[in-house]
């Protein structure tokens, strides 16, 4: 499930070219449950914009709370939030339907420079709790 999608849909991008990688196939996208893609993503205004997506019968919710790792010498490292909080909101994101969320980048220690992300958000259905996530280059 892992394409390549080039950002030239957003010139704002100054020096970096990103790579989103979850160009997904819409029918790949239909057979699929649950899943997050990054939309689209501004390294010059420092805001991510992501997707969680429920193609399932059942009703899903997920709150404000994100992880974003970094892939560096082999292994998906964590980066650190600067001082930050989360409200403990909840949304649904019912049967059929999407929810788009916004992040913004300069919450995290990093300076997002080339390499490999992964995005990684909670959700719960039926009071069961999993993780979905997807990854993006920074070229």
């Amino acid at each position: 499930m892992s394409c390549s999608l080039s950002n030239e849909t957003n010139p704002k991008v100054d020096i970096y070219d990103v790579t989103l990688d979850n160009e997904i196939p819409q029918n790949t996208i239909d057979s699929i449950g649950i899943f997050i893609k990054v939309e689209n993503l501004n390294l010059s205004t420092g805001n991510i914009v992501v997707s969680v997506i429920n193609n399932t019968s059942v009703l899903y919710s997920t709150g404000d709370y994100y992880k974003i790792e970094k892939y560096k010498n082999g292994e998906w490292n964590y980066i650190m939030y600067k001082p930050i909080v989360f409200y403990g909101l909840g949304y649904e994101i019912p049967p059929k339907t999407s929810r788009q969320f916004t992040i913004n980048l300069s919450d995290l220690d990093d300076d997002f420079k080339a390499g490999k992300y992964r995005i990684t958000k909670n959700i719960t259905s039926n009071y069961k709790r999993s993780t979905i996530s997807t990854e993006f280059k920074v070229l």
